[in-house]
């Protein structure tokens, strides 16, 4: 009996944890998204025609969503992250390559990714965006990131903020969506290779504005209907099924490698794994954004597995004209080359699920290196805030000598 009412009075106190926390974690949300996208105006509103300043608030504005989400996640739902590679493949600006990734003693990752870098990850949970956007603030490109993503201009509040980020919107038409994001990725590409028009105009043509763009090429995550369509399809182009994964779409990465191909430095191929789920399970039923910001129940562990390419080694087809131009055996070459990465991709997320790690102990050129998703102190969360803090104090201290100079 009293066994009975100690566990109904413990699932009571959790149900009361739970709603106490989730209020916590909404007021932080909304408040910090608020001043989020206070910032953007204030930069917008003070520097719209000095256009490195605007950027500047901006690109903190980034960091700091990164920073909220970041602080909210750890405090629902710690994650670790296990990130493995080999040594002997990796491209960056690191001299030496077993050093792109290291851990501190306070288990803070610490990464050394080259700048002007796209990211391609296969996609298991809807809230992979964001491991995919700590791994650039791991390597101080948080402030840099870019986003290509189905349009949620609409959201309120956030979708402004996403539009001020210059996040590429989707519509899913090929047509309407190559025109605008080409314009996008050429702002991108002018900015980081120091020849954005409006830069020039203000004496300082030499500015470098890196980029940190990530575009999951499935374009969504698994579920029943997407994974019977993606298995439609291969059996319509006489392709293996894949077992674990979607069939990517080729048109839109084409598309951006193409536009960034003077500017981008490398791309890193990322398969992604999530703890906890077995071979089979829908990653979104398990750990959908309910469970994961509501009830706590996240991966306990995400896994990356980390490859990179230099831009001369894909087949990008003649870079002169436009990409509908493009000959059939210059678009198959692409296409060839993407399935290749995307049934190794399915060959490692197989071996995932029988072993729970993407290590090979046979490879002595891998390393891994498990750290966790937190930020580097608890006090960056509280930058979100400073320029509110800033505008109030500012305000009160013309008010005051308002009342001195006139009462």
């Amino acid at each position: 009996m009293s066994s009975s009412v100690v566990t109904e009075k413990d699932s009571l106190l959790l149900r009361i944890f739970i709603v106490v926390r989730t209020a916590i974690a909404a007021f932080l949300f909304i408040s910090g998204s608020l001043i989020i996208v206070g910032t953007q105006l204030i930069g917008k509103f003070l520097f719209d025609a000095n256009y490195i300043y605007k950027q500047y608030f901006i690109n903190t504005s980034k960091l700091h969503f990164l920073r909220l989400m970041t602080f909210l996640v750890s405090m629902i739902h710690a994650n670790d992250i296990s990130i493995t590679y080999d040594t002997s493949k990796l491209v960056s600006s690191s001299s030496s390559p077993s050093t792109v990734f290291t851990v501190d003693d306070q288990h803070n990752i610490h990464s050394k990714l080259s700048p002007n870098s796209i990211v391609i990850s296969n996609h298991q949970v809807y809230t992979d965006w964001l491991y995919l956007w700590f791994l650039g603030y791991t390597s101080n490109l948080s402030q840099n990131i870019f986003i290509v993503l189905k349009d949620m201009s609409n959201i309120p509040v956030l979708g402004y903020g996403m539009k001020n980020y210059n996040f590429l919107f989707l519509s899913r038409k090929w047509e309407t969506d190559k025109v605008i994001i080409s314009k996008q990725l050429d702002l991108i590409d002018s900015d980081a290779m120091g020849t954005n028009k409006q830069l020039q105009q203000l004496g300082k043509p030499k500015t470098i504005l890196p980029y940190y763009l990530i575009i999951f090429p499935e374009g969504t995550v698994p579920s029943i209907r997407t994974k019977k369509k993606s298995l439609e399809y291969t059996q319509f182009k006489n392709l293996p099924p894949l077992k674990h994964i979607l069939l990517p779409r080729v048109r839109g990465l084409l598309l951006v490698l193409r536009k960034l191909h003077e500017s981008v430095e490398v791309l890193y191929d990322i398969t992604t794994g999530c703890g906890d789920l077995a071979a089979g399970e829908i990653g979104e039923d398990k750990f959908s954004l309910k469970n994961h910001f509501i009830k706590g129940n996240g991966p306990p562990i995400i896994y990356h597995y980390i490859k990179s390419w230099n831009l001369k080694d894909i087949p990008l087809g003649d870079l002169s004209v436009d990409v509908d131009d493009l000959t059939e055996k210059e678009l198959q070459a692409f296409e060839d080359w993407m399935l290749k990465i995307w049934y190794e991709k399915d060959e490692l997320m197989d071996k995932f699920y029988k072993t729970g790690s993407f290590t090979d102990p046979t490879n002595k050129n891998e390393k891994t290196v498990v750290g966790k998703l937190q930020l580097r102190g608890t006090f960056e969360v509280l930058t979100i805030y400073i320029p509110l803090t800033i505008i109030l104090v500012s305000l009160a201290s013309l008010f005051y000598l308002i009342r001195l100079i006139f009462f």
